[in-house]
């Protein structure tokens, strides 16, 4: 199991090394047809197991989860605007296999993506889109916390609470007060600041 110092390192060399490449894990831009919610909210009548292949169009989204069903069927927890929308990457609908595994293969937790491709229902009735392309569009450079397990450490939580709000779809009141105190904070700084430049 790799500590979160040496998935940085490790993922940071790997991703150094894409810069400058076709490949680029920071995109200049990247065109999105619909937010998570408005997706939904336009696609949620289809029925389990219907598929729209006339359709095609970009999302974007952080990965929060990514799960293996075989080789060539991988499912990934899209989340952004506190909505979660399922990717069901399939192997037989993406524009090539080489690019499929290439793209599998460098998808992290954490990751920001963009996804091209149609919307859908799985025969249990969630609602996806299937990819025929995936995008990297920003890397997460440092490790997740386990989604059931949470960080152990209680410094490193304290340190990184914002990672634990990003689990959450709702902000939590105590992220809400720590926001409020943050802005306070700023703009009592920003006026002690002012009154010594006119002192």
């Amino acid at each position: 199991m790799l500590f979160s110092l040496q998935y940085f390192k490790i993922y940071t060399q790997a991703i150094n090394a894409l810069k400058g490449t076709a490949e680029d894990p920071y995109p200049h831009k990247y065109h999105v047809d619909l937010c998570l919610t408005d997706f939904v909210a336009k696609y949620n009548y289809l029925q389990p197991g219907e598929q729209l292949t006339d359709v095609i169009l970009s999302v974007t989204g952080r990965v929060h989860a990514k799960r293996e069903s075989g080789a060539k069927l991988l499912f990934y927890d899209l989340r952004g605007e506190g909505l979660k929308l399922q990717v069901m990457a399939n192997s037989r609908t993406y524009k090539s296999e080489e690019a499929f595994m290439a793209i599998n293969n460098k998808l992290r937790r954490g990751d920001i993506i963009g996804v091209r491709g149609n919307p859908g229902k799985t025969k249990k009735g969630e609602l996806s889109i299937i990819p025929v392309e995936m995008t990297l569009l920003s890397p997460c450079l440092h490790m997740l916390p386990h989604l059931h397990f949470g960080l152990k450490d209680k410094v490193g939580t304290n340190m990184v609470e914002y990672i634990h709000q990003s689990e959450r779809s709702q902000p939590s009141p105590h992220i809400l007060c720590l926001r409020d105190e943050f802005k306070t904070s700023q703009a009592c700084t920003r006026v002690r600041e002012g009154v010594k430049y006119f002192q």
